[in-house]
């Protein structure tokens, strides 16, 4: 091998190298918390608020059903979670723990009355 070729192949080797750090240093450690809100006919309810408080850190994040009842907490960092639904005219409702990993999403689907 040449002095020319082996220098090319030393840096190519390390570009490559380099590359993958940055795509690993660019993954998060996020998945998604998603599910529906009804009541206890299995009707849908819109505008219900949903809560996930992380059981290590305590940060709670919180969205609201769409008209479908239907919400999703994205980018969530992984860990344990309680999540709870609430609803004027409703009992609160609490799922925990709901597990979120990397990449996935955790289904947590809760019926008020």
């Amino acid at each position: 091998m040449t002095r020319t070729a082996f220098g090319a192949l030393v840096g190519l080797t390390a570009m490559i190298l380099v590359a993958q750090v940055l795509v690993i240093q660019g993954q998060t450690a996020t998945g998604r918390i998603l599910g529906t809100v009804r009541d206890s006919t299995g009707a849908v309810l819109p505008g219900a608020t949903v809560s996930a408080t992380s059981l290590e850190t305590r940060a709670v994040r919180t969205v609201v059903t769409d008209v479908a009842g239907t919400y999703q907490i994205l980018s969530i960092a992984a860990g344990d979670y309680a999540v709870e639904a609430t609803l004027s005219g409703f009992q609160t409702a609490t799922r925990s723990p709901v597990t979120v990993t990397v990449g996935a999403a955790a289904v947590a689907n809760f019926d008020l009355s």
